[in-house]
């Protein structure tokens, strides 16, 4: 049983392994930044009225990722690893952010279900960043009263290119 729970480390330790804080930091926000993708790009496939809410949450996402790249590369490779974590904490603060999370929930249930499996995913890629830091994990946001299976999540990983088992859903 020791067996099979030390693999998964010593998978996670051989993809970083040689790789400094930076670099790790940069491969957890291709994710975040893959999801915002895929919602600019389904968004448009929403009601309208749902595209009325929906859109002003995806901007300040994509402005959030922007901030958090900017962070990741302002602390450069000398950066420390709970400086990171700070990284992306900011950034789920400002995409799960109460207020706009309650515009969402207005939506009809069919977009509220799209938005939550985009929120979900986000906040997935933050707590798999933050618990490689050392940080704290974020809550999962509600927006819908379906919450993403695990089938979904793992669906969105692999359309992203990147391993389930780093989401850690």
């Amino acid at each position: 049983m020791k067996m099979l729970l030390t693999v998964p480390l010593m998978m996670a330790a051989i993809v970083f392994s040689g790789c400094n804080a930076q670099q790790k930091a940069q491969d957890f926000e291709k994710p975040i930044n893959g999801i915002l993708q895929i919602a600019e790009a389904a968004y448009p496939g929403l009601p309208p009225a749902d595209q009325a809410i929906v859109k002003p949450w995806i901007n300040i996402g994509v402005t959030a990722d922007n901030q958090l790249q900017t962070c990741i590369a302002t602390l450069g490779t000398g950066g420390k690893s709970a400086q990171f974590a700070t990284c992306f904490t900011a950034f789920a603060g400002i995409f799960t952010d109460p207020k706009q999370l309650a515009l969402l929930r207005v939506m009809n249930p069919d977009s509220q279900s799209k938005a939550q499996l985009w929120a979900t995913a986000a906040i997935l890629a933050v707590n798999a960043a933050v618990k490689v830091f050392g940080g704290t994990s974020q809550p999962l946001p509600v927006i819908a009263e379906h919450q993403p299976s695990r089938q979904e999540i793992e669906a969105m990983a692999r359309g992203l290119g990147i391993p389930a088992f780093a989401y850690g859903y």
